[in-house]
């Protein structure tokens, strides 16, 4: 279907032309049904596979804006510590809480064909316990984000669903004691099985050290654990379509209401689709509860039923969830969101990134009154963007056009000058008029001789 390729819509911007594997270009939408926007006259979605390329090409002034997606938060910090330092001047980065309560899961395959440890509820606390999910905040996020102790996060659209139960605190003594129940003894080497840890480190570069770290937990409870770092689209396919792994780290969205959790970890998210319920869990307590929330209108009655079905979900730990999630922005600041403050943070994953009323602060700024003939340079500017990740560039191509345009025309207000002479005039006959008013008074009221 060509339309896949080449999509049309109604927005600020309209498809141009997609380079796979360098570029998605988009151009300014005439139509478009607000009048005056977007102000920009391109975007260019560009690719840039690694963290580390994109942080150079951010540096450089090659792109403008980045969001999340692709830039490790060790790349941000640094960037940030840069820009502290006056070596980037005229940048900014800074770090924002997910709106929708999103965190990093660790998911387990519990399908039938998945891997046999896994669908012991024993064996998943064990993992649960085994994680040290503190350190991770620690130096996989440089402690911006908050360690988990149960299904949701302190973020507000997700904190009235708290359930009040916890999965297992750090406890390596703990977690070899469950395995230990399960039937999984360490052999003559130490290992008690052996695991695949399957990850997107394209979009989520901070997922690989995470994922490290994961190893290096289990690995002292006697799990062996194969990381399987793959891109996007592969990384889609293997766990979303072909179900086709042990565990992944998933960046779930949780809140606001039931919608995410029942797509997450209902039947009804059992498809193989992206961001479904890969996992496979399915607990008919679980679905009874939260499908009555999806329904009840009292929001007291709603969050008190998916605390309730969220209480299960805890306790049959299909997923051990380790730390919130913390998001990133970087611009330039030659480009603004005054008109749409908050718009750098509206991003993919929790609203859609919206620049139709971005502006180039450098570009001249006219308002329409009266009608002149001037000739001016056009200057185009051009947004790089990566998928999941807008890069902004500006690019300028001076273009001298004779045009009808309009300027902005101030009008003074013109107040009339009354000469002096006049209020004195004005005032002499008030003083006669009234002086003869109270003598005609006085001459009525005497009496007749």
């Amino acid at each position: 279907d060509p339309y896949n390729t080449r999509p049309i819509g109604t927005g600020p911007f309209k498809f141009k032309e997609w380079k796979k594997g360098e570029y998605i270009l988009l151009e300014r939408n005439e139509k478009y049904w607000k009048k005056g926007l977007p102000y920009l006259d391109r975007i260019i979605y560009k690719i840039i596979k690694t963290s580390p390329a994109l942080t150079l090409a951010f540096e450089k002034g090659e792109v403008d804006f980045i969001w999340t997606y692709g830039l490790a938060m060790s790349d941000a910090v640094s960037l940030q510590e840069k820009i502290g330092l006056g070596q980037l001047v005229g940048k900014r980065v800074w770090f924002f809480p997910s709106p929708g309560g999103s965190l990093d899961v660790v998911g387990f395959n519990l399908h039938p064909e998945g891997p046999a440890p896994l669908k012991d509820v024993r064996v998943r606390k064990a993992i649960a316990a085994a994680i040290d999910r503190k350190k991770i905040a620690e130096v996989v996020y440089f402690n911006r984000v908050e360690a988990l102790d149960t299904v949701v996060s302190s973020a507000p659209a997700v904190a009235r669903y708290n359930p009040g139960v916890n999965q297992p605190a750090y406890d390596p003594a703990l977690a070899e004691k469950l395995l230990d129940e399960a039937g999984y003894p360490r052999g003559s080497d130490g290992t008690r099985f052996k695991i695949r840890l399957m990850i997107d480190s394209v979009s989520y570069p901070f997922y690989l050290k995470e994922a490290e770290l994961i190893r290096d937990f289990l690995a002292q409870v006697g799990i062996v654990v194969e990381i399987v770092a793959l891109d996007t689209a592969a990384w889609h396919e293997r766990v979303f379509k072909n179900w086709d792994f042990d565990m992944s780290i998933f960046p779930f969205v949780h809140g606001p209401g039931p919608t995410y959790f029942i797509r997450y970890y209902t039947e009804r998210g059992i498809v193989r689709a992206s961001w479904s319920n890969a996992m496979g869990y399915n607990n008919p307590e679980f679905n009874e509860l939260i499908f009555k929330a999806e329904y009840e209108i009292n929001k007291e009655k709603e969050a008190e039923l998916v605390r309730q079905a969220l209480k299960i979900l805890v306790e049959d730990q299909p997923a051990v969830w380790t730390c919130s999630r913390t998001f990133i922005a970087a611009v330039n600041l030659d480009f603004s969101d005054e008109f749409d403050l908050g718009a750098w943070e509206h991003g993919m994953g929790t609203g859609y990134l919206n620049l139709e009323k971005i502006y180039w602060v450098k570009a001249p700024i006219r308002t329409e009154i009266i009608t002149v003939e001037k000739t001016i340079e056009k200057t185009e500017v051009t947004t790089l963007v990566k998928p999941g990740t807008t890069v902004v560039s500006t690019m300028v191509r001076p273009e001298v056009t004779t045009i009808v345009t309009t300027q902005p025309t101030i009008m003074p207000v013109e107040v009339p000058v009354v000469p002096e002479w006049v209020y004195a005039v004005v005032a002499v006959a008030v003083v006669i008029v009234v002086g003869s008013i109270l003598f005609a008074i006085r001459r009525a009221r005497k009496p007749k001789t």
